[in-house]
């Protein structure tokens, strides 16, 4: 059995983990107490890191499907409490959740900030004048 056979073994369990909703930080606990008896205990940090990252990388992919549905879900859930709102004649709530539905779908304009202001900055790092009082005068003594 190759080591590339071992460690595609290693990304395609963590994979699992990923999908099933358990997070980087857990897995990477797991992995340094040696949780799956890869000896994973022994390895590097960075090895620990880069078996995680590729794990995290071929399931890319099923993470943006999975954004797509709760993005769907959320939609419909916002959609169920406009409704209610509608039917109980709450036209706050109505417009809160509309508002919230469009940030959701990306339907809103974006935030614009103004800033006008006129700011003079001057610097002064002493460079050409010479006081005194930055003058050490150092007598040399001797005997």
């Amino acid at each position: 059995m190759s080591k590339k056979y071992l460690k595609q073994d290693w990304v395609q369990e963590i994979w699992t983990k990923i999908i099933n909703g358990q997070t980087r930080y857990e897995i990477i606990k797991e992995l340094e107490v040696d949780t799956y008896g890869w000896g994973s205990d022994k390895w590097s940090r960075a090895q620990r890191y880069k078996v995680v990252k590729q794990a995290y990388d071929e399931c890319a992919i099923e993470l943006a499907d999975n954004r797509e549905k709760q993005r769907n879900l959320m939609y419909d859930r916002y959609l169920s409490i406009y409704e209610d709102a509608v039917n109980n004649a709450d036209r706050t709530n109505a417009r809160q959740t509309l508002d919230s539905l469009t940030k959701l779908m990306g339907l809103n304009e974006p935030e614009k900030l103004m800033i006008n202001s006129d700011v003079i900055v001057q610097i002064d790092f002493n460079a050409n004048t010479n006081n005194d009082e930055d003058v050490i005068e150092v007598e040399n003594e001797e005997g």
